[in-house]
């Protein structure tokens, strides 16, 4: 055996797939804080961080995936993609999960979950739980819960092999498109989505609050740029291509889907908890009638790890922007 064992190691991420960042600073009781300000469009940063907290934009990438698809640099709705593996759940991962500041409280696959218990040790619980209502209002000792979905991608194009791009989600309207993209694909190609050129792609839906008023919320899903006759075709040259591999394919999926296994002190294996937390804490729900404050300083907040992206994305547009 020629690596040390009990490790977890994750794919190197060249990146991050945005959808919001830290906004204006605002003054509140506990000292200043940003509010999360919800974007209509993709950014594509580097692992950098700017003066402000938010990534560094990859400004070469974003130019390059401009021209390649006929958008602006500054507003991508739509990013070629590639995805890794045929298996849905080995390209996009998703959990219930709570945090105390930047600490897994507890975390669960909708069936089964491990909270932590006042001994610090991880203790099963039943999953859901009443944390994840809507109305659910979070204290110190029971934190709210979030779903969290993570989607792994190679972007067409880009110079360099070695690392995908990560998106994170805590909407439940984007878990579900993502989830609903991948499992329609995959039943078009019959099983096949490693390697077929698709688009990650984000637009508005109408959905509503919890007082059942309309409200317009940003949806993030994967497309196929072409007919279901034409994604046949690609998925057949494609799966075609990939049994030359053979075995080294059933390897690659065996050792991801290990990987799966995530320790309860993670979301997702070999992920720090913090990249998951920053986006969890805190900031509007769809339908809230003011903003929560994001601290600037402190455990708990998302001040030490980029932009919020997914929990202001089922906030309206209005709301987004106030």
């Amino acid at each position: 055996h020629m690596m040390i064992v009990n490790r977890t190691p994750t794919l190197p991420e060249r990146g991050k797939i945005k959808i919001g960042q830290h906004g204006a600073v605002r003054q509140g009781k506990s000292g200043p804080y940003r509010l999360p300000e919800k974007l209509d469009h993709f950014v594509v940063t580097t692992m950098e961080k700017d003066g402000n907290d938010n990534y560094k934009p990859d400004l070469v990438l974003m130019q390059l995936i401009a021209e390649r698809t006929g958008q602006e640099p500054g507003h991508l709705t739509r990013i070629p993609v590639r995805l890794l593996y045929n298996p849905p759940e080995l390209n996009f991962a998703s959990r219930y999960a709570a945090f105390a500041g930047k600490t897994v409280w507890c975390t669960g696959n909708g069936e089964n979950a491990l909270r932590l218990g006042r001994e610090g040790a991880f203790v099963p619980c039943q999953c859901p739980c009443p944390n994840l209502a809507a109305d659910y209002r979070p204290t110190d000792a029971s934190p709210k819960c979030k779903i969290a979905g993570m989607l792994n991608v190679l972007i067409d194009g880009a110079t360099g092999v070695g690392g995908v791009w990560k998106f994170r989600t805590t909407s439940f309207n984007s878990v579900d498109g993502i989830t609903a993209s991948l499992m329609f694909l995959s039943g078009v190609t019959g099983g096949q989505l490693a390697n077929i050129p698709l688009e990650l792609v984000m637009g508005p839906k109408q959905v509503s609050d919890t007082q059942g008023k309309p409200q317009t919320v940003y949806v993030v899903g994967l497309t196929y740029r072409g007919t279901v006759e034409e994604l046949r075709d690609t998925g057949y040259r494609a799966a075609l291509d990939q049994a030359q591999a053979g075995q080294r394919i059933v390897n690659i999926e065996t050792e991801a889907r290990r990987l799966l296994d995530a320790p309860p002190t993670q979301v997702f294996a070999g992920e720090e908890p913090a990249d998951v937390a920053d986006e969890f804490n805190p900031s509007p729900e769809a339908g809230a009638e003011t903003h929560k404050e994001v601290p600037m300083h402190g455990s708990g907040t998302d001040a030490g790890g980029g932009a919020p992206i997914s929990v202001t994305e089922d906030a309206p547009p209005a709301l987004a922007k106030a």
